[in-house]
């Protein structure tokens, strides 16, 4: 039965949207279990943190297969998660004194977004912890594993990245920076541009992995030995480019507190990776319904 009602939802969506004398306000995008999602969500999610509409369709099948394995094979209440999460954004409200509909102006205002959908947000945010927490804890670290962890952190530290956005709408502007990037430091590229008002440079960034909206973070994971990335799109018309600035590193001193850290550190990979295992394997499992072109 649950399948037919699918079937016609979607139909329906199709007749719609084929039919020249009705308006389609909210297609069907993906049918999954019970799962649907929408064209708008979708959209809404991609323009929110600045992502592609298939990045954002990928993003909200996750978060809906990790609440359905969280409900089933680790007993998590999903209600019990979400109040935590009205909860946890009513303290934000109150420390900022306004009230919920003044909050949704805000996030509509200033991050494409609304009270629902962020209350959906840190629901998942809360799950996700609560499932990690769950799978460390049952994590067991052989002396192998964390040599290996060690190996790779002081490798890893032995130098840091720090990044610098700088953001123009005169491209050709932009290319000459990326040119010049070469040839001389940041320090003196931007003083050569300070008094430039067709131009902006943020300050340096210690850049740690996972640390910036997807957009980015996929541009640097793709080209790791880029030391220029971009330009980026931004919402308002303007482009975004990325400079890396690299400096090594005094050797760590390998204390017991440090070990602690980089052996929690390698858990949370591990749980992350698991999680990740677990999405894929149900992506694989699940009779997907696609209804529209992203």
């Amino acid at each position: 039965m649950l399948i037919l009602i699918k079937f016609i939802l979607f139909f329906c969506a199709s007749f719609l949207q084929a039919n020249s004398d009705f308006a389609l306000v909210n297609q069907l995008c993906v049918s999954f279990k019970d799962n649907i999602l929408t064209l708008q969500k979708i959209k809404q999610v991609a323009a929110a943190q600045n992502i592609t509409n298939k990045q954002a369709q990928e993003l909200l099948l996750k978060q809906n297969i990790l609440f359905s394995y969280a409900e089933k094979e680790l007993l998590l209440d999903k209600e019990r998660v979400k109040k935590q999460a009205i909860d946890y954004t009513q303290k934000i409200m109150n420390e900022n004194k306004v009230n919920q509909s003044q909050f949704n102006e805000i996030l509509q205002k200033h991050h494409n977004s609304d009270y629902e959908s962020y209350i959906q947000n840190i629901s998942y945010m809360i799950l996700l912890e609560q499932v990690k927490s769950r799978i460390i804890s049952s994590l067991v670290i052989n002396e192998q594993q964390k040599k290996q962890a060690i190996s790779e952190y002081l490798e890893k530290n032995s130098q840091k990245t720090e990044i610098i956005f700088v953001s123009s709408k005169n491209k050709i502007l932009l290319e000459n920076i990326k040119k010049e990037f070469g040839n001389i430091s940041y320090k003196a590229l931007k003083n050569k541009y300070k008094n430039n008002n067709n131009v902006t440079f943020s300050h340096p960034i210690l850049y740690t992995e996972g640390s910036l909206l997807p957009v980015y973070e996929n541009a640097l994971l793709q080209a790791p030995n880029s030391l220029i990335l971009g330009p980026f799109l931004e919402n308002n018309g303007s482009q975004t480019i990325i400079l890396k600035n690299i400096t090594k590193n005094a050797k760590a001193k390998m204390t017991k507190d440090l070990q602690d850290s980089i052996v929690s550190a390698l858990k949370e990979k591990l749980a992350q990776n698991k999680i990740e295992n677990i999405v894929s394997n149900e992506l694989n499992n699940s009779q997907l319904i696609y209804n529209c072109t992203l």
